[in-house]
């Protein structure tokens, strides 16, 4: 049994992300990407691998589980003060009109 555990390989990720990627490209109607589109498309890829590599080294942590993200929590009170204040600035700016700064005057 130990035989069994010790002879399964992990799937590397960077290969396999390769693989699909060369099929995509293979399948995929030649269309000419300028140079940003490919730096884009490259960078996505960079980030995706990035976090499959976290999500795996979770996962060989806590177990299965670990390829699973956090909940993330907003926080609702900044958050909606902050809105609030937007509205009222708004609302202000729309019945006085735009307003320009002025350098706050300095105490002697």
């Amino acid at each position: 049994m130990a035989e069994n555990i010790e002879s399964k390989k992990e799937p590397n990720i960077e290969l396999h992300a390769e693989e699909i990627h060369r099929k995509e490209e293979q399948s995929a109607p030649t269309v000419d990407k300028s140079d940003e589109e490919k730096e884009l498309e490259r960078l996505a890829v960079e980030e995706l691998l990035k976090d499959a590599k976290r999500a795996k080294e979770r996962a060989d942590k806590v177990g299965p589980i670990g390829w699973i993200r956090g909940p993330s929590r907003t926080n609702k009170r900044f958050l909606f003060n902050t809105l609030e204040g937007t509205v009222q600035a708004n609302k202000r700016m729309k019945l006085t009109g735009p307003k320009e700064l002025s350098k706050p005057k300095r105490h002697k």
